[in-house]
């Protein structure tokens, strides 16, 4: 049995990647990239990842859950989506990716399967990801922010097969309002309702400990330096132009070797 612990936020990332994440860096993305290419390709996202979060309630938190583990790793470039075969690894295979929620991939490939048919080889996955965690985030009451566009998929040549994994368990880290976003998880924290003891240090370290109070009363606070960790997050080590590609399908390249 696999045991996953879920929640809208890792907040102990969130702190660390407003210390650690470069300025922004997007000079060859825009806010309305798909404006003349795909004109619908706001309101296809918008539709798909609400239908999707009306059926699932834990849509968002797994598919931001399944964001920040793309970015992690060589940036923000939907590489994670990509399967893994018997013969060729991919970013799935570390144990910690082993357990991504099997309705974050839906997610994505619903949003690309709507997208293609109406506008065939032109939106990146990376994208698709980046918005899908923006809208959902938005659906479950958490700020809303801008999300530049133009990113293209890794050119990874390997052999890819659909994702089967599929967590048996899970476990909310705010157990108080695990479908809402908002900052109960930081006032739990100050009540020694941490789920995890690395989240219940972050109230004790001195480094941390200001974060969590501030957060745990002010909402408005917590959910600025959320919006901007996002907006930087979504454009770490992105590819654009001819450093990556448009994939046909998110769960493989457009090129297979065997």
């Amino acid at each position: 049995m696999t045991s996953t612990t879920t929640t809208l936020l890792p907040p102990l990332l969130l702190f660390l990647l407003t210390v650690l994440l470069p300025p922004l860096s997007h000079s060859q993305l825009t806010y309305d990239y798909y404006a003349k290419t795909c004109p619908k390709f706001d309101d296809i996202m918008r539709d798909t990842v609400a239908q999707k979060q009306n059926t699932t309630p834990t849509t968002a938190a797994a598919v931001l859950r399944l964001f920040f583990h793309d970015c992690m790793v060589e940036g923000c470039d939907a590489s994670t989506l990509v399967a893994a075969s018997p013969l060729h690894r991919t970013e799935r295979d570390p144990s910690l990716n082993l357990d991504l929620p099997g309705d974050a991939f839906d997610t994505v490939v619903r949003a690309k399967t709507a997208l293609e048919l109406e506008c065939p080889d032109i939106v990146s996955c990376a994208d698709i990801l980046a918005v899908a965690t923006r809208n959902l985030v938005a659906l479950v009451g958490g700020p809303a922010y801008r999300v530049p566009l133009g990113r293209y998929a890794e050119g990874l040549k390997k052999l890819c097969e659909n994702y089967t994994k599929d967590p048996t368990m899970s476990a909310f880290n705010d157990v108080m309002t695990p479908g809402k976003f908002d900052n109960v998880y930081y006032q739990n924290l100050e009540k020694g309702l941490g789920l995890l003891a690395s989240d219940q240090a972050m109230a004790a370290d001195q480094r941390t400990k200001p974060f969590v109070e501030l957060y745990a009363r002010n909402e408005t606070a917590f959910f600025t330096a959320f919006a901007r960790v996002m907006e930087k997050l979504s454009t770490y080590k992105i590819k654009t132009g001819k450093d990556g590609e448009v994939r046909h399908r998110c769960d493989q390249t457009n090129t297979v070797n065997i």
